[in-house]
């Protein structure tokens, strides 16, 4: 699966919005991503809509609160633990 990115971006660079980038969790090994569609394939257009909503928020709240005590968010993993 590809994202297209902005152009000009070099390594560590901010992105404008977070990415939403669903995966699969593996039996064994690292996990599987999958896109949207394929998502939505497996547990519903609806779900996956309400799923992917607050992302950006949850991201942008903890973002806001790692640069107020100087860290930086680079890849966070938002688990069902189901």
């Amino acid at each position: 699966m590809r994202i297209k990115l902005p152009a000009g971006l070099v390594e560590s660079s901010r992105l404008s919005e977070p990415i939403f980038t669903p995966s699969t969790k593996a039996e064994i090994g690292h996990d599987e991503n999958i896109s949207e569609k394929k998502m939505a394939e497996l547990i519903g257009a609806d779900l996956t809509r309400t799923l992917k909503r607050p992302h950006p928020l949850y991201y942008k709240r903890a973002a806001q609160y790692a640069k107020s005590a100087a860290f930086i968010i680079c890849d966070t993993n938002l688990e069902n633990r189901e």
